[in-house]
């Protein structure tokens, strides 16, 4: 539990499928927020989230879908995540580097301002990790 009170609850179903996550305060008055999963599909306080795709995810931001290429490593490691602009540009949102044991390289990492898949995306849609494909 997170010093500021808030706890993480996870609902899963019988064969080990997660169905919702909930991030609830302590003394704010209850959850602040929730994620249904449906295969897929991914829904963030009863609005549509994102959806898993073999190559990435397209991710529903301000009225539309924004497609999202994860690029990988031998091993299924999340490298880099781009995202497709306007005109088929692609900017990159996160770049990862590991040590041989599995450790993240900060120095060599990098987030976009724009806040990557870690952070807010300039209050448009908050996403705390890169969810694995099944």
């Amino acid at each position: 539990m997170p010093n500021n009170g808030e706890m993480i609850n996870y609902t899963y179903t019988a064969s080990g499928a997660k169905v919702r996550q909930q991030l609830e305060t302590d003394g704010r008055g209850g959850i602040s927020t929730r994620r249904d999963y449906a295969g897929p599909f991914v829904f963030v306080n009863n609005a549509p989230g994102w959806v898993s795709t073999p190559h990435g995810r397209f991710v529903y931001v301000n009225d539309g879908w924004q497609n999202e290429f994860h690029l990988r490593d031998h091993l299924g490691n999340t490298r880099v995540v781009l995202f497709e602009e306007e005109g088929d540009e692609y900017k990159t949102l996160q770049q990862n580097h590991y040590y041989p044991f599995g450790m993240l390289i900060p120095s060599l990492s990098t987030t976009n301002t724009l806040g990557a898949l870690k952070d807010n995306r300039k209050g448009r849609l908050i996403i705390s990790n890169i969810n694995p494909l099944p």
